[in-house]
């Protein structure tokens, strides 16, 4: 049945009394497809459905009459929609993707995580990852999850997002296992570092001048097994250093200045590493190369999170203080982001959530507000307690930062969009938490002119900083559109 491309569904069950009556039900249901406005389904969301009764469809009803009969069957099954990596997944009628990068991380996650009993098997994962199937090798599951990474239509940036949230949970070595010597220059050439530019550098002398440009920890640890197995002069070390200093680069730098800061990171490293490390077995099951942090076998430690936090992912919450997350743009235009790209170490001290925390409880945000259940410390992914000093910051000056970055803040407010910070904060909508997003929903008509004049408002995408992607929509009810939600005090 041809159907809108975003729209697929695998099989559609007619029954009638006659062949004339079924065809007409066929076009109902078609024309129906293509004109209803689906709930759940906005922006680049995926939402996926196991099965949907539209019960009788009688001939002399019109295709308007059946596009409304089938937003109301999406509108109740997106109501109760979990997301694909939640544990009630598998047995739910409904299950929803932030969008389609998130569809495949969550399912690399989801395999780096030992979950013997789904495997990627669940109902959705086919249609969520379209050419995925399970039981494959080790080789043949990494090739088929890093080629639907690299294709997404959506370019290097996702791209490197998708590595980035891979690093964060530590499960990259599900794909990074499956690349093999000679994929090298073509993932160079496919993100954008081909042709004979790659090749004109050598690691051990060339491009000396040029900065190797300082990474977090988390990167650290990811890169270095994989240099250890592959070698400084293998091309797949430079393409994957790349994109390590991709991440870490503003988006307008260009591809010949992140190449030369990746063959200085890569000399560095390289000077660094005595010694190979044995090349792993493509028959390994998932994660058995040893974790360069750890030191542990296994798989990687899932992220811990608090039950409340667990309990309420992707449910969209009320909260007063909605405006909250217009402190992330805020941050990006008073020169946050710059300045942590060259102070990695303020990732290493967790510095953005502190700086956060400490603009809460400035701002007097209750500790059961969705504000503050987002910067819990149970909810960060911290494997040890954190050493100031060792991390190259002391205390003290961390809290001295975030004391200057607050003044900058709210002088920042001040002169470009004549409002405090409480002003900026204090606004209700409804936000969806969950490891790698958050979505904000505030009514159409709290619109403020001040805050869309000052770019506070517009969506900041994935933040590198936080390890999460940051949107705001606003919706014409005074609630989300095709969601439940729970209450405020």
């Amino acid at each position: 049945m041809p159907v809108d491309a975003a729209r697929r569904i695998r099989t559609a069950r007619l029954r009638g009394s006659s062949e004339p009556l079924i065809r007409r039900g066929a076009l109902l249901l078609e024309d129906a497809l293509r004109t209803a406005s689906l709930p759940g389904t906005d922006r680049e969301r995926v939402l996926l459905i196991r099965s949907l009764s539209l019960g009788v469809l009688r001939p002399e009803k019109s295709a308007a009459s059946v596009a409304r009969q089938l937003e109301q069957r999406v509108a109740e099954l997106a109501l109760h929609a979990v997301h694909g990596a939640d544990s009630r997944a598998a047995d739910a009628q409904a299950v929803f993707f932030y969008d389609r990068l998130d569809a495949v991380v969550s399912l690399i996650q989801r395999l780096a995580q030992g979950h013997s009993s789904d495997g990627g098997r669940a109902w959705f994962w086919r249609s969520a990852v379209p050419g995925w199937r399970p039981g494959g090798t080790s080789v043949q599951t990494g090739r088929v999850l890093l080629g639907y990474l690299i294709n997404l239509d959506t370019g290097l940036r996702s791209f490197v997002q998708g590595f980035q949230r891979l690093v964060a949970s530590r499960s990259l070595d599900v794909i990074l296992q499956a690349v093999q010597e000679q994929d090298g220059p073509m993932l160079l050439q496919r993100c954008g570092w081909g042709g004979a530019d790659w090749a004109s550098g050598s690691v051990s002398g060339a491009h000396a001048a040029i900065r190797a440009v300082p990474l977090p920890r988390v990167w650290q640890s990811a890169l270095i097994p994989w240099i250890a197995r592959w070698g400084a002069s293998d091309p797949r070390s430079l393409w994957l250093v790349a994109v390590a200093v991709q991440s870490w680069r503003p988006e307008g730098a260009r591809y010949s200045e992140v190449l030369s800061e990746a063959r200085a990171l890569l000399r560095t490293i390289a000077g660094s590493i005595h010694g190979p490390l044995p090349a792993p077995s493509p028959d390994d099951p998932f994660l058995q190369s040893v974790s360069a942090e750890t030191g542990e076998a296994g798989h990687a430690d899932e992220p811990a999170v608090p039950e409340a936090s667990r309990q309420l992912e992707g449910v969209p919450v009320y909260t007063p203080h909605a405006g909250f997350w217009f402190l992330i743009p805020l941050l990006v235009r008073a020169g946050f982001g710059r300045a942590i790209q060259d102070h990695p170490e303020w990732i290493d001290a967790q510095m953005p959530r502190r700086l956060l925390r400490s603009l809460a409880e400035r701002l007097a945000i209750p500790p059961d507000d969705p504000v503050c259940l987002w910067l819990s410390d149970e909810a960060e992914v911290v494997s040890e307690p954190v050493d100031h000093e060792r991390e190259g910051i002391a205390g003290d000056e961390v809290d001295a930062l975030i004391g200057q970055w607050r003044k900058a803040l709210r002088r920042w407010c001040r002169i470009e969009a004549r409002l405090g910070l409480h002003s900026v904060v204090h606004r209700p909508g409804w936000v969806s938490l969950s490891r790698t997003h958050v979505e904000v929903r505030m009514p159409l008509s709290d619109i403020d002119l001040r805050i869309r004049r000052a770019g506070l408002d517009i969506d900041p995408g994935w933040v590198s900083w936080l390890g999460q992607v940051i949107r705001f929509s606003y919706d014409a009810e005074r609630r989300p559109h095709g969601t439940g939600g729970i209450a405020g005090r």
